[in-house]
């Protein structure tokens, strides 16, 4: 098995703690936010700030010390790229030089990919199909 890098261990980590979703972790990606800085960051004050600001709902009477709540979400962060690692999934961030170059033309380019598979086949020419789950009767026509 392998191990997770510093950034993928960090993201995985941070989705991990309660309170931080999917929002919280693109209004961070989409404001530069280094994931493995802020996971590493000695000052809880600043950390939970910046999960809060960017949309975390962690409540601000938190008991548990920082150091446990980093613990365990490393810890999580641990499985989680364990049963990735099974399925073959790699993440893959926007930064990567592997992140596939025609998504960077995008309007909305995303912050990463959970990729299964052969991550070459993302660099090949392709074609996007766009539809619809309740076409027209033209629509299935055309």
């Amino acid at each position: 098995m392998t191990s997770p890098d510093r950034s993928t261990r960090a993201f995985l980590a941070l989705a991990a703690i309660k309170g931080v979703g999917f929002e919280t972790l693109r209004s961070m990606a989409a404001a530069g936010v280094d994931f493995t800085a802020l996971f590493e960051a000695a000052g809880e004050e600043a950390i939970l700030s910046t999960l809060r600001r960017h949309g975390a709902r962690i409540p601000t009477d938190i008991t548990t010390p920082w150091a446990t709540v980093r613990e365990h979400a490393a810890l999580s962060a641990d499985q989680t790229f364990e049963k990735l690692d099974r399925l073959g999934v790699i993440l893959v961030f926007r930064s990567d030089p592997k992140f596939p170059q025609q998504m960077s033309g995008l309007k909305e380019p995303p912050y990463w990919l959970f990729v299964q598979g052969n991550l070459d086949v993302l660099a090949a020419p392709s074609v996007g199909v766009v539809g619809t789950r309740t076409p027209t009767s033209d629509g299935i026509w055309l």
